[in-house]
Parts: C-alpha cells; sequence; structure tokens
C-alpha cells in the first residue's frame, strides 16, 4: 500500500494537484511506451504552463490560503500543470534514482499525516546534497 501524505493547509494544495497530473504522464507512459509520452509532455502542458505562466493573471503555485473561500482563486489549471511542471523539472535535475528515493523518504516519514512543500524539499536537499530548497522556491512561491 502506497503511503498517504495530505497538504497541510491549503496553501500545499499545489503539490497534490501538480503530482497527479504528473503522474498520470508516469502512469500512461509506463503502460504506452511507444507513445513517447514525455515530449507531448513537452510540447503541450509545459508549453502551457509557461504560457499561463506568463499572464498578468498568474500566480504562484503556493499562495498563502487564510480562508477556505480563498481556495477557488488559486486551485486552477495554472496549479495543476505548473505544478506537473515544476515536479518533472525537479526530477529532471536530481535524476530518476534520488527522485525516487527522496519521495519515498518524504511518503514513508510523514505517512497519514500532512506535509508541506517545506518538507518535501528539505528530504530532497537531504538525500541529494543539493540546494533543492532555495531552487524549489524560486518556482513555487513569491519573493
Amino acid at each position: 500500500m502506497i503511503p498517504q501524505v495530505s497538504p497541510e493547509w491549503w496553501t500545499n494544495l499545489w503539490l497534490n494537484e501538480g503530482f497527479a497530473t504528473y503522474m498520470s504522464f508516469v502512469t500512461v507512459d509506463q503502460l504506452t511506451i511507444e507513445y513517447d509520452l514525455w515530449n507531448d509532455f513537452a510540447n503541450d502542458m509545459f508549453l502551457e504552463a509557461l504560457l499561463l505562466d506568463a499572464l498578468k493573471s498568474s500566480h504562484p503555485v503556493e499562495v498563502n490560503i487564510g480562508q477556505p473561500a480563498e481556495i477557488k482563486e488559486t486551485l486552477d489549471k495554472l496549479c495543476r500543470i505548473k505544478g506537473a511542471a515544476i515536479i518533472r523539472m525537479l526530477k529532471k535535475y536530481l535524476g530518476e534514482e534520488t527522485f525516487k528515493s527522496g519521495l519515498n523518504a518524504y511518503l514513508t516519514s510523514r505517512q497519514y499525516k500532512s506535509g508541506k512543500a517545506d518538507d518535501l524539499w528539505n528530504v530532497f536537499e537531504n538525500i541529494s546534497a543539493k540546494p533543492i530548497f532555495a531552487i524549489m522556491n524560486s518556482w513555487t512561491v513569491i519573493h
């Protein structure tokens, strides 16, 4: 059984949505190798994320949510596809084995608990000895 980790607060809901979108590509790619799905991801999802992110209406994927009523403003297509693109970039930067090891360590340590992006970045940083926290926060939050 795969460990379950829930977002600590709505601010980190993008992790849930981004990973769901990313994992849909991983799953289909493993079942249909002949389709070269990651090429489609780069041409469609990643490009769309960049285009949406260039709009004035863009926002970081990690937005402070004070009230649950604010969720609709940030839980949108940009959140899902930009989140998936960010996760894909992280995997490419870390490499397959380090990425899997980091996810496994994060899911195991936070099993049936809540978590936030910073928890995940810290796990990846500890496993890889790379500045993951600084890199990922440059993509996910406003500075």
